[in-house]
């Protein structure tokens, strides 16, 4: 593990190049994880990992903990060297800020726990609380841990007081939020009353659109938003509550319950008084109560992209259903999304398990004729390099002819301008443009 300040990288699969291009490139970084999603968890070791053999047994830990931090660059150092110097095998980002830690990780069960059990021996984070969830290995590619704003709603709203719990809405267990659910929908929920005149509540989802078009809650309307930094604040509320009496209880959800807790401050600035969230997310329901009121599989911001309802990701026991249909054909959708293959368009899609290989990858036929059609294919989150796809593969045949082209090309203009020097002639100015191949 190498340790940078601010920042520890863990590089995997790939070279320093490699690495560096996907930085440089925001669609490339996009198509291994899309938006940014902060979960947290309400309790510990609630699943058990698959190792390989007598390997280590694997999970996913997610948590955060809103605290004040007095000194956040003090506190990052600490996390740098209890993890330098216990070289545990961790990867993914744990981001700390004046607000507290927010983290989601991959690892050995084990090196998890250990490193979550030492953050509740800090001052302030000693009830912090986690979940951990089990997965075939590592479902990120390098550990980030870095000062950064915990979501991304805070990176222009730092004065929210995230941190004062009456300034947030109130937690509610999963049991209970099964029964509130009870109560929503129904002939009479868009008058917000039931038979009886009572007030019924209205659920919100307060993740990205994507994130719904994979799985939500019955009652749930789709969001508007792409990233939760869009969420409406200010004097705009969130999409359909402009009319709603300030008085009806709101259910919030998100997969793990920062971004509810995160914006339920913004509503209370708002007015609306009677606020609840989903205490653990998402995941924490769907582990304590089961799949009844939830619809499809759970979208995920890590290599899996999506996990089935039991959430045990090392399960091979059938496909992950999407609620939302083929964004191409119309049919019945599986999980997960998948970035377009032509990186000019990089569209986040569902598809049928006929449109992914019929289109390469491709979100329309139009894109499949790009120029710069990258790795169509994912394989285990990730796209693939061209080298894994098969001799035969028509799209590799037609893909590598095409680098062979440009490459060609590239070495005539090479050979062209070394002549040109050698003669003393002075060629134009080149345009300034992209380069998309190495020279």
């Amino acid at each position: 593990m190498e340790l940078q300040h601010g920042r520890t990288k863990v590089e995997v699969g790939m070279g320093k190049r490699k690495t560096a291009q996907m930085e440089k490139r925001g669609y490339q970084r996009k198509a291994l994880t899309t938006g940014t999603v902060y979960c947290m968890s309400g309790g510990q070791n609630g699943g058990a990992g698959h190792g390989v053999g007598d390997g280590p047994v694997y999970c996913v830990m997610n948590f955060y903990h809103l605290v004040d931090v007095e000194n956040k660059e003090e506190e990052l150092k600490a996390h740098e060297g209890f993890l330098s110097e216990e070289k545990l095998d961790i990867k993914g980002r744990v981001f700390i800020s004046e607000h507290g830690v927010n983290a989601q990780l991959s690892g050995p069960e084990k090196d998890a726990v250990q490193y979550a059990e030492w953050i509740k021996t800090r001052p302030k984070f000693s009830d912090l609380h986690y979940r951990t969830f089990p997965c075939p290995g590592h479902a990120f590619p390098k550990l980030i841990v870095r000062n950064k704003a915990l979501v991304s709603l805070l990176r222009e709203m730092d004065t929210l007081p995230v941190t004062e719990p009456e300034k947030r809405a109130e937690k509610v267990s999963p049991k209970r939020w099964k029964a509130m659910l009870e109560e929503v929908g129904g002939d009479e929920a868009a008058e917000g009353k039931d038979k009886k005149g009572t007030m019924k509540p209205l659920l919100i989802d307060v993740r990205n659109d994507y994130e719904w078009d994979t799985g939500h809650f019955a009652g749930a309307e789709r969001p508007e938003e792409y990233n939760f930094i869009e969420t409406p604040v200010g004097k705009e509320v969130y999409n359909g509550l402009e009319e709603v009496d300030r008085e009806r209880p709101i259910m919030m959800y998100c997969t793990g319950g920062i971004r509810c807790d995160i914006y339920s401050t913004v509503m209370r600035k708002q007015g609306f008084k009677n606020l609840y969230t989903l205490e653990g997310g998402i995941q924490n329901y769907l582990r304590e109560e089961g799949e009844e009121h939830w619809k499809g599989s759970l979208y995920v911001f890590d290599s899996r992209m999506a996990v089935p309802p039991h959430l045990d990701s090392t399960k091979n026991d059938g496909y992950l259903p999407a609620v939302s249909p083929c964004a191409i054909c119309g049919a019945t959708a599986e999980a997960p999304h998948l970035n377009c293959a032509n990186v000019d368009c990089n569209k986040l899609f569902l598809a049928c398990e006929e449109c992914k290989p019929k289109y390469y990858g491709c979100c329309c036929e139009k894109c499949t004729q790009a120029p710069r059609l990258l790795r169509p294919i994912k394989k285990d989150g990730y796209y693939a390099k061209l080298h894994t796809y098969k001799e035969t593969d028509e799209e590799l045949q037609r893909q590598k002819r095409d680098r062979e082209a440009l490459e060609e090309k590239i070495r005539r203009k090479k050979e062209a301008a070394a002549k040109a020097a050698a003669e003393g002639i002075i060629l134009p100015a080149k345009r300034k443009s992209k380069k998309y191949l190495k020279q």
